[in-house]
């Protein structure tokens, strides 16, 4: 869910030597995109569009990097004083109408937008605070986001420690919120940084409990699997945060969304439909990998505690709706399937894992699992029915009208002035324009719905419909990478974006206040 980002800036630093990587840190790539655009695309996805970079060293290089993108470059000609004076320079360019500003150093580029919406729901419910900081086991992070009211103080004040010294002074107007998003604390100081920051980009999953939820609705999991799946989670996020305090630092959001899916492809027919929804749309490589973890489970000795390992164990703690031994649970399985020799082999490999896995936990921790107190509040939307036969679904996601999103859109322009292309009768509108857009910032037909308000099959058929009859290709979906543009498709974006553009301007300058249509024939 995107929060009003009204009067929300962002401010990305990007202007300094970076002496200790010895190599310069905003443009080196972390898979697909350079640091500074995965801090700049982090913005754009949370709503933001106020984004603003402050350059120095290298300032050229860096923005030809983000020539693509719609932000605002600040140059820092005293990059080489440290960098505050680059927050200087960048909170110098606040319009009165700013209300608060988040400040990311280009060096911690993996910040989730769903991290950035979290500090902003704080923001909009804890009466305006003056500074908000992203914490992880209540150790603090980036981006945090400043009141507006201390641009004067920041502006003409310096501090020998910076912007430490700035935040130390203003600590009684701080708070704090809590994320389970570890990017806020991965910085990238040393090639092991990078490492660990790449490691982090391919393995992570950023989808959400809403997602999840949604996932098992679509391919329509019967209540009583919904039930086990949600009581996996519940013991897997509790076994989770006592091995984050004991230093194992594991990804919250991968253990909840793979406990929740841990099993889908492997025990429903429409294992195709799951797949799709997983890998082909939504590219998240580690929940596909995790929701087979049934399958084929191998467990290391040496390697550290990783969230599968957890959900594995969390799965082998429950049956039929209650959480019982490990012990209690192989005992059953053997009774009922022991007697074909291969099977019973099987049943007994897997016993050996989840009990190497156990002990591994209880010594990490320091305390026996049985202890732990189940978190209870991983429940779907819906009361799930006892009666395993019933058919109950969950309740239907209320979604905008395509209409409604179309007046939304063009209320977003100062004239509402309003451009479609139109070819065989069939037009290219605002509509679409928002829905690829997004498509381009998230990779995903299914993120960019849930963001949007609007239905799945309603974004894919207005795309579906231009395809049809233009007989173009606008996205392409693939396995493991998600839904992505073609280049005709951005070749259109640009095209519709720059006549916008020239539209609002003209409609400015002639002072038109009735909203102003205009259809160009292709």
């Amino acid at each position: 869910m995107i929060c009003d980002a009204d009067g929300i800036a962002a401010i990305i630093l990007a202007a300094g030597y970076s002496f200790q990587m010895r190599e310069f840190k905003p443009l080196l790539k972390l898979g697909d995109f350079t640091a500074v655009e995965h801090a700049v695309r982090c913005f754009f996805q949370a709503g933001i569009s106020d984004v603003r970079v402050v350059v120095g060293y290298r300032a050229l290089e860096v923005i030809d990097a983000l020539k693509n993108y719609d932000v605002r470059i600040i140059i820092n000609n005293h990059f080489n004083e440290g960098m505050y004076s680059s927050v200087q320079e960048g909170v110098k360019t606040l319009e009165a109408e700013v209300r608060a500003f988040f400040i990311l150093p280009a060096d911690n580029p993996l910040v989730r937008a769903s991290t950035v919406n979290k500090i902003l729901a704080r923001y909009h419910s804890a009466g305006k605070p003056g500074i908000i900081y992203p914490a992880i086991n209540s150790l603090r992070g980036h981006p945090k986001l400043i009141s507006a009211k201390y641009i004067n103080t920041i502006v003409n004040t310096s501090y020998p420690d910076g912007l430490k010294g700035l935040l130390k002074n203003l600590e009684h107007d701080a708070v704090d919120v809590e994320v389970t998003d570890v990017a806020v604390r991965l910085d990238m100081n040393t090639q092991e940084d990078r490492r660990f920051l790449l490691n982090h980009l391919n393995n992570r999953a950023a989808i959400t409990f809403d997602s999840c939820c949604q996932i098992l609705q679509t391919i329509r999991v019967n209540p009583y699997f919904q039930a086990h799946c949600y009581l996996v989670a519940g013991l897997a996020l509790a076994l989770t945060n006592h091995l984050n305090k004991a230093g194992a630092f594991l990804d919250v959001d991968t253990v909840l969304a793979g406990a929740l899916l841990h099993d889908v492809v492997h025990c429903h027919k429409e294992r195709a439909l799951a797949n799709s929804l997983l890998l082909a749309d939504m590219s998240y490589p580690q929940v596909a990998e995790i929701s087979a973890v049934n399958l084929s489970k191998e467990v290391s000795k040496s390697k550290p505690l990783s969230e599968s390992d957890v959900i594995f164990l969390a799965d082998k703690m429950v049956m039929n709706q209650q959480i019982i031994s490990i012990s209690e649970y192989f005992t059953t399985l053997l009774k009922k399937h022991g007697r074909d020799r291969k099977t019973r082999r099987a049943i007994l490999r897997k016993l050996k894992q989840a009990e190497l896995i156990k002990k591994k936990v209880e010594t990490k921790i320091g305390r026996p699992i049985d202890t732990i107190k189940l978190i209870d509040s991983i429940k779907p939307n819906t009361a799930l029915p006892d009666n395993t036969k019933a058919a109950s679904r969950p309740a239907e996601h209320k979604y905008t009208r395509l209409q409604d999103l179309s007046n939304k859109a063009n209320s977003g322009s100062k004239t509402g002035s309003k451009l479609c292309l139109e070819k065989n009768g069939v037009v290219f509108d605002e509509v679409l324009y928002t829905i690829l857009t997004h498509i381009d910032f998230s990779g995903s037909m299914v993120q960019t719905a849930r963001e949007l308000g609007i239905s799945y099959r309603s974004a894919l058929g207005k795309i579906k419909t231009v395809e049809d009859s233009w007989r173009i290709l606008l996205i392409h979906t693939q396995v493991g990478e998600g839904t992505r543009l073609t280049p005709l498709a951005q070749e259109l974006l640009h095209k519709f974006r720059s006549v916008k553009h020239e539209i609002d301007h003209l409609t400015q300058e002639l002072n038109m206040k009735s909203t102003t249509s205009l259809k160009l024939p292709l």
